[in-house]
């Protein structure tokens, strides 16, 4: 049992970085069919979220372990997850499940 408890932990904190790490600028991609529902250029540089589609619009995030967020003025929290990679805007009452880290020159996937 005791190695057992020292495998399960050790995979767990070998498989924790690697979902974590996103690079300093790239795009996060959310589509339905052929179709792009979301589309954002994120850049933790400056700490900024620049929105393409479906508006044009422009945010300071912060980052923490899990996600990427903001908060609207109303106090609603708007997040990137780093784990399940879905897109939630509390504001707008709109979830995306399913989005993809691109790389911000080739727009070709970061993550499988």
């Amino acid at each position: 049992m005791r190695w057992f408890s020292i495998l399960v932990l050790t995979v767990a904190a070998a498989s924790a970085p690697a979902q974590n790490a996103l690079p300093d600028k790239f795009f996060i991609e959310c589509t339905s069919g052929s179709t792009s529902e979301l589309l954002v250029f994120v850049d933790k540089t400056t700490s900024m979220m620049s929105f393409k589609t479906p508006w044009l619009l422009e945010r300071q995030f912060e980052e923490d372990a899990d996600k990427l967020f903001f908060y609207e003025r109303n106090g609603d929290i708007n997040y990137f997850s780093k784990w399940d990679g879905s897109f939630e805007f509390d504001h707008y009452s709109s979830w995306y499940p399913s989005c993809e880290v691109l790389d911000p020159d080739s727009r070709k996937p970061l993550f499988k």
